[in-house]
């Protein structure tokens, strides 16, 4: 597979991870048109606002989850006794 820079003209053959910087800005570059037309408050919601969202609602429900199913913390006392008898 190989992928050509609209802004640059090179080729690069994608063989699985970008392999140089350049790569990486590709789509960045392909989408800066698109940036700069958005208004900066939609920009804000674009880029950061999604990511506070989804991941401040995934830790509440991780520490939900926990603290339903993680009865006990494990010390290294507990886990010494408990693998080899050990009393630390």
């Amino acid at each position: 597979l190989y992928l050509m820079s609209k802004a640059n003209g090179t080729v690069y053959k994608v063989v699985g991870a970008p392999t140089d910087q350049e790569m990486h800005l590709e789509v960045y570059h392909m989408y800066q048109p698109l940036w700069d037309e958005l208004k900066p408050e939609v920009k804000q919601k674009v880029s950061m606002g999604n990511y506070e969202r989804l991941f401040d609602a995934a830790n509440k429900k991780v520490r939900a989850w926990e603290a339903e199913h993680v009865k006990k913390r494990t010390t290294l006392r507990t886990l010494s006794e408990a693998v080899i008898g050990l009393s630390v």
